[in-house]
């Protein structure tokens, strides 16, 4: 297994943990990555060296996580392949200067998919752009408001109908909010749902932001993938520009 592919499995593990401070500790981990330190201690099997699993963050964040060791040092044992060669020794968490590499994961969910969504919004860091149908739920848009008043930029595209007009959520006085029309002769209207988190996650599927979703069969897919996330991005921006044919 490469580090790539341990750190990718460690992020997915913790996700669908039960873990109480999962959030949080995905938050830090989004800006560390993995190294092996192959060491050249034997273990009690014939010609097998441990090998150390290290945790590198960013040293404001070094703090934070070790906080959560405990939990980590499990995880990072359970999840690691043990080979001929090598077992796993500690698990150390220090300081690294950049990401070593991008994040690539997608999951898809069928169930669930209110709680999903609150889950990456609660993730997000800086930004959080949202094109929508329609948008009526109450529960995502009181967790808006909250992410706003810490400081995230938060944009949203929606229908300009009645649905949304009707929805009692004033979208205006909180976010920058941009209401598309119906447009040309069969009154064609945005019939996207997606948002874009930090430009590094997508969150895209057949899913509305409404109450009623909540009740119907739907598909929901978060994937953490920078370039996927900065394509999506670049679609909002023409939407906002109006320059998108829906």
């Amino acid at each position: 297994m490469s580090e790539k592919e341990y750190y990718d499995l460690l992020l997915r593990t913790i996700r669908h943990g039960d873990y109480k401070d999962r959030e949080e500790l995905l938050r830090l981990l989004r800006s560390a990555y993995i190294s092996f330190d192959q060491t050249s201690q034997f273990t009690r099997k014939s010609w097998q060296w441990y090998e150390n699993v290290e945790i590198r963050v960013p040293p404001e964040y070094k703090g934070e996580l070790e906080v959560h060791y405990k939990y980590l040092d499990k995880v990072c044992n359970e999840i690691y392949a043990e080979t001929d060669d090598y077992d796993i020794g500690n698990v150390y968490i220090k300081i690294g200067a950049k990401k070593a590499f991008d994040s690539t994961t997608q999951d898809v969910y069928f169930e669930d998919l209110q709680k999903q969504i609150l889950e990456q919004i609660r993730l997000a860091q800086f930004t959080i752009w949202i094109a929508v149908a329609w948008f009526t739920d109450r529960i995502l848009f009181r967790e808006l408001i909250k992410r706003k008043n810490e400081g995230l930029n938060i944009q949203l595209i929606i229908v300009d109908d009645d649905i949304n007009k009707n929805s009692g959520l004033e979208f205006e006085k909180y976010f920058e909010t941009h209401r598309v029309a119906p447009m040309g002769y069969f009154g064609n209207i945005v019939h996207h749902k997606f948002c874009v988190i930090d430009f590094e996650t997508v969150i895209h599927g057949s899913y509305n932001w409404t109450k009623k979703a909540q009740y119907n069969k739907e598909t929901l897919s978060i994937d953490v993938n920078r370039e996927t996330a900065q394509r999506f991005a670049k679609e909002f921006m023409k939407l906002k520009q109006g320059e998108s044919v829906f």
